[in-house]
């Protein structure tokens, strides 16, 4: 269905009875004439003039008749559900946009445009229906909130696109938000148009007298120790696309270092049926020898889906397998931060969704703010094996080798054990025209 005359007349009518302007957009509607009522709504809220029969008419076009705007508002009950009808008003606008572009790409694809471009273009095209799905009222409190989960610089661009706006008159009272903050001294502006930072007045001692940089004693799979340091009140990311080995990673952290670290594990999928069946498994495959039964397993583990912060151990491993997020993605900055500041002498291994082809996992580089090892696992389609990638590192082993984007190939083996195929290697993030390259061939 591309449009519905019934839900955009209960819309306009209750508006007119004095229902608030949810909000919509002119281009929500389908048909013209309630573009041209809707017009002059918007018109009327701007000059604060009350909303009613009487002052519509002063507003719209004369080929309105003032019958049809009364029988807007004698046939639309009272009291009616306006989110319901809110929700399919934009859905039938997605439908209407998306059969409009599909026509588009069909005739594109007669007159010889490659597969590629028409892709890469339709990626875009996905995103912002997706915004036009979610979109919701913006307030100041709104961006007050966004803000907030936003450590450092920041971008309009930013804003606009994470908050789903796309409308003249909301962009302009992000503006004005903004510039309200920054006369209120909570903002600065950056060094381009558009771009603001954040002023974080809270000081924290560092008594670099009275302590001693202690690493703390931590192994990897690949023997990544070899290239990062791991320090008291780390964090370090675990950002893999589906079916690559997260879990897995994970369980190998466990087993290499439960002999030394009190490790408390915090599972959002796994039950204790399907964890032990997990664990004999892996004992098969990384023991032959049959050295690891279960009962060595040495572990705290919990089911735990959301609320992190507030259950991590100061001074343990915490292995959070895995940060789930569904939505407002830009939330995971304020989720790392929380996390990290109940670390004391203990760390944070976080695994994280990525989608397939991504450099950064969900939530991109807000997420790599606080830890000070991101790992991305991927399963590219030129290759057989999974490619493991070191994408930020802070504390080098070795200060001449810097290890950011060194990446090492590996097959992962029933679920649990990795195989690594050859040597470390750089492995920089594709750009476009590669990706374009590599699609074609």
């Amino acid at each position: 269905m591309l449009s519905n005359h019934e839900v955009e007349v209960t819309i306009l009518g209750a508006i007119l009875q004095g229902h608030p302007i949810p909000d919509i957009e002119e281009e929500d509607f389908s048909e013209v004439q309630h573009r041209a009522i809707f017009r002059g709504i918007l018109a009327l809220r701007e000059k604060k003039t009350p909303i009613n029969i009487a002052t519509i008419l002063g507003v719209i076009p004369t080929t309105v008749k003032p019958f049809y705007i009364s029988s807007l508002v004698d046939n639309t009950p009272e009291g009616i559900n306006m989110d319901f009808y809110v929700r399919k008003l934009r859905t039938l606008r997605v439908n209407r946009e998306l059969y409009s572009k599909f026509t588009q790409y069909a005739e594109e694809i007669e007159t010889g445009k490659e597969a590629y471009e028409i892709l890469e273009t339709l990626k875009e095209e996905i995103k912002h229906y997706q915004l036009l799905l979610k979109s919701r009222d913006i307030t100041t409190d709104t961006i007050k909130e966004w803000i907030e989960n936003v450590d450092g610089s920041f971008t309009l661009s930013e804003i606009y696109q994470e908050l789903g706006i796309n409308s003249r008159r909301k962009k302009a009272l992000v503006r004005q938000a903004l510039t309200r903050m920054v006369k209120a001294g909570l903002l600065d502006r950056g060094r381009g148009p558009g771009h603001f930072r954040k002023r974080d007045q809270d000081l924290e001692v560092i008594d670099f007298k009275g302590t001693q940089a202690k690493e703390l004693p931590f192994r990897f799979p690949f023997k990544i120790e070899n290239f990062y340091r791991t320090f008291p009140g780390n964090i370090i990311v675990v950002a893999g696309e589906p079916d690559t080995g997260k879990t897995a990673f994970l369980l190998n952290l466990v087993r290499l270092n439960m002999k030394q670290h009190r490790i408390v594990y915090f599972s959002s999928e796994m039950g204790p049926i399907e964890m032990r069946s997990r664990l004999e498994e892996f004992s098969k495959i990384a023991d032959p020898a049959g050295n690891l039964g279960l009962q060595d397993w040495n572990f705290e583990a919990y089911e735990r889906s959301e609320g992190f912060a507030d259950i991590i151990q100061p001074d343990a491993v915490n292995i959070i397998d895995f940060l789930e997020i569904h939505d407002e993605f830009y939330k995971i900055s304020k989720m790392m931060r929380e996390i990290h500041d109940r670390l004391e002498s203990g760390i944070a291994v976080v695994a994280i969704q990525k989608n397939r082809g991504a450099t950064w996992g969900l939530g991109g580089q807000r997420g790599m703010e606080k830890p000070r090892l991101y790992l991305t696992l991927d399963s590219p389609p030129d290759k057989e094996a999974h490619v493991l990638t070191i994408v930020k590192c802070k504390n080098w082993r070795l200060p001449e080798l810097n290890p950011r984007y060194m990446a090492v190939d590996f097959k992962l083996i029933r679920g649990c054990w990795f195989k690594q195929e050859g040597t470390w290697y750089r492995r920089p993030p594709e750009t476009d025209n590669q990706k374009k390259r590599r699609f074609v061939l």
